[in-house]
């Protein structure tokens, strides 16, 4: 009991509230989350929080040996560790009362039962607390969606009722929903070109892997047409340009010549960005 609480009074309560360091806390409470972004040659970290005012911001952190990374980390792992401390120390309580009871009725097996969910091994906590977002609370978070508003005449309808542009986006949409994969449809992201502009460009899918990659996704579908063709390997140059790499975090997905759709091809790929 006594090795618990000096591990507590080591770690201390975090007070700090506010922009500390380029975290930001509320009533000792880290806030936000990390969100991973891997390039051809190095993991990129970018911090994410939303505001009083309920408004989301990112942060560019740099790689994991970034010092405000390590940091974020680490502070996620002291919550998580003090709250596993504090609920051993309530335990090793009742074993002590339990044990202290046993002088008068020894019952082994009441005295095993408190044991079992004590945790002594803490350095798992590492793994279990990077800071990635999980899945659900990647998808509950506002984003920024293409401001278009689409045209109810001309468009398609997918599973959930939401409109999308093409039959193949119905497809691709429909069959990440029936795979249970967390993915947001036209969602806006943010760019640096080749003059070192900020632009705005409309993936039409963007999937989050479970290690919290996020990848891009693209349906070609008029690909006997040169026009459409070209405009869009500006924007596959554009992505590589910003640390997407086909294979790895950018996938395109296109019809045959002919306006074909192979629904196997599909599964095959979206299993391939998941695996």
């Amino acid at each position: 009991m006594a090795s618990v609480d000096l591990f507590l009074e080591g770690l201390g309560e975090c007070k700090l509230d506010g922009v500390c360091g380029d975290l930001v806390f509320e009533n000792g409470q880290l806030k936000g989350h990390l969100r991973v972004k891997r390039g051809s040659l190095a993991e990129r970290y970018y911090y994410e929080f939303k505001d009083e005012d309920g408004i989301c911001h990112t942060v560019p952190f740099g790689t994991s040996t970034d010092p405000r990374v390590i940091r974020f980390k680490q502070f996620k792992y002291n919550e998580v560790l003090r709250s596993v401390l504090k609920k051993n120390r309530r335990l090793l309580k009742r074993f002590i009362r339990a044990v202290e009871k046993s002088h008068y009725r020894y019952d082994p097996e009441a005295i095993d039962a408190l044991l079992k969910p004590i945790n002594v091994d803490h350095t798992g906590l590492v793994n279990k607390c990077p800071g990635v977002i999980s899945p659900g609370d990647w998808l509950k978070m506002p984003y920024e969606a293409n401001g278009v508003e689409l045209d109810k005449n001309r468009t398609h309808r997918t599973c959930d009722g939401t409109r999308v542009r093409s039959k193949g986006e119905v497809i691709i949409y429909n069959t990440l929903k029936m795979l249970g994969v967390p993915f947001r449809y036209e969602q806006t992201i943010r760019l640096v070109d080749e003059n070192g502009m900020t632009v705005k460009r409309v993936p039409d899918f963007v999937i989050l892997k479970p290690d919290g990659t996020e990848v891009i996704l693209e349906y070609l579908g008029k690909i006997d047409d040169d026009e459409y063709l070209m405009d869009n390997l500006k924007k596959i140059q554009l992505y590589r340009r910003n640390g997407y790499d086909l294979g790895k975090n950018l996938f395109i997905i296109g019809d045959s010549y002919g306006g074909w759709i192979d629904s196997e091809q599909i599964v095959k790929t979206i299993e391939l960005i998941m695996a």
